[in-house]
């Protein structure tokens, strides 16, 4: 789970416990590295890294109460895939996006 200021009880002033810095300021860092990911992933032509990059990314979003946006950035990398809905990538993505629905 992504630390919020609701689900931290350790976070005080909403400084994050292990890191030392304020919350707000991890996450944004947290999100440029997923954003990072993901471009590395579609430059390597690497669909399955950049749903895995994409989950990441809309978990993160999710827990920052930014539900379209995270459903915005994984729908379109899950509807490129044509087979292997068996996976368990394939399955968490289809999962979260049920859930940001």
């Amino acid at each position: 789970m992504i630390p919020t200021d609701a689900n931290c009880q350790s976070c005080g002033k909403g400084i994050h416990p292990s890191l030392g810095v304020p919350l707000s300021e991890a996450l944004s860092e947290a999100g440029n590295y997923w954003l990072r990911s993901l471009d590395w992933a579609r430059r390597q032509e690497s669909l399955l890294w950049e749903l895995r990059a994409a989950i990441s990314f809309a978990e993160l979003r999710r827990g920052q109460g930014r539900i379209v946006e995270a459903r915005d950035l994984l729908m379109p990398v899950y509807q490129r895939f044509t087979e292997g809905f068996g996976s368990a990538d394939l399955r968490a993505a289809e999962s979260l996006l049920k859930a940001l629905s």
